[in-house]
C-alpha cells in the first residue's frame, strides 16, 4: 500500500509574488476594511471551513472530486486558493489579472464553472469565512459600518475570478440575505464528504501532534449547524471546548505578535509597492 502523502506545512505559507508595478494599488483598495481583514495569517483557521462551505454546492464538490487531483495532492486546492486569494488581494492589477485568467483556464470544460450565482458562491465563502475568523477568534468588531466597507471592497476581487459586477449584491445587508438563502440549498453530498475526510485526515510534514483534532474543532465551530453535522463534524462538548481554547489563545496572543509574523508578507510588499507611487516602472 502506497504511504499516505502529506500535506508540507510550507504550502500553508505561500510567497508573495514580485514587487509589481510602482505605485499600482491593484484591484483592492488599500488600507481598508478588506486589508485589515484578509492579512492576518489567523485566516488559515478558517481555510478548511471555506473549503468546505464550497463543496456543500453538488456541482463544485462533483468537479473536484471527478478533476482534481486530491486524492495524490489533498491540500493542493487549499494552497491554491490561499495564494490566488492573497495575490488578487495584495498584488498589482496585473497580477490580479493573471491569477483570474489562470483560474479561467483550469476551469474550462468543467459544467457550470461559468454559472455566475457558482462562481458568487464560492466568492462568498472565502470573504464570509474570513470575516467570521476575525469576528470569532481575532475578537475584532466587526460593526455594520465595517461589514458595509468589507463588502464594498471585496467586490472588486469577485469580479477579477469572473463573478460579473451585475450579480454582486450591492450593500452587506443584501449580500447577508443572499447568503442565508444560498445556504439554504446547500448538501452534503457523497462526493463533498469524501473530498472532505480526505483533507481533514491528511497527515502534514513535518508531522505536527493533533492538529487534525484542532482543524476539526475549529471547522465544526465556524460551519454553520446542519452542515458541520451532514459532515460528521458534529460540535460535542469536547470540540467545543477546545474551539473556545483556540478562540481565547489566538485572541490573547495576536495583540502581543509583532506584524510579520502576525500578517502575510504579501501587506507589507504592496505597500512598498504603493510607496514607490512615481518611481520609474520597469520595462
Amino acid at each position: 500500500m502506497p504511504a499516505r502523502v502529506r500535506l508540507p506545512l510550507r504550502a500553508a505559507l505561500p510567497p508573495p509574488p514580485p514587487p509589481g508595478r510602482p505605485g499600482d494599488p491593484g484591484v483592492v483598495p488599500p488600507h481598508g476594511a478588506a486589508w485589515a481583514v484578509l492579512a492576518e495569517r489567523a485566516l488559515l483557521l478558517g481555510a478548511p471551513t471555506a473549503l468546505l462551505l464550497q463543496l456543500a454546492a453538488p456541482p463544485v464538490a462533483a468537479a473536484v472530486a471527478e478533476r482534481s487531483t486530491f486524492r495524490e495532492d489533498p491540500g493542493h486546492r487549499l494552497t491554491a486558493t490561499l495564494d490566488a486569494v492573497l495575490t488578487v488581494v495584495f498584488g498589482d492589477t496585473e497580477q490580479a489579472a493573471a491569477v483570474g485568467r489562470h483560474v479561467g483556464r483550469r476551469h474550462t470544460g468543467v459544467p457550470r464553472a461559468d454559472d455566475p450565482q457558482l462562481g458568487l458562491w464560492v466568492h462568498a465563502t472565502l470573504v464570509r469565512t474570513a470575516l467570521d475568523v476575525t469576528a470569532r477568534y481575532l475578537r475584532r468588531p466587526v460593526d455594520e459600518a465595517f461589514r458595509e466597507a468589507y463588502w464594498r471592497e471585496v467586490q472588486p476581487f469577485a469580479t477579477a475570478f469572473g463573478v460579473p459586477r451585475e450579480v454582486l449584491p450591492p450593500t452587506a445587508a443584501a449580500f447577508d440575505a443572499w447568503w442565508e438563502a444560498a445556504l439554504a440549498r446547500t448538501e452534503v453530498t457523497p462526493a463533498a464528504r469524501e473530498v472532505a475526510d480526505h483533507l481533514l485526515s491528511t497527515p502534514t510534514s513535518p508531522p505536527v501532534p493533533g492538529l487534525g483534532v484542532v482543524a476539526r474543532a475549529v471547522t465544526a465551530d465556524l460551519l454553520p449547524e446542519r452542515l458541520a453535522a451532514e459532515y460528521g463534524l458534529v460540535p460535542g462538548p469536547g470540540r467545543r471546548a477546545l474551539a473556545a481554547a483556540v478562540r481565547g489563545t489566538t485572541a490573547t496572543a495576536r495583540p502581543l505578535l509583532p506584524g510579520r509574523l502576525a500578517r502575510w508578507p504579501h501587506l507589507a510588499l504592496a505597500e512598498r509597492r504603493l510607496a514607490a507611487r512615481g518611481a520609474p516602472t520597469m520595462s
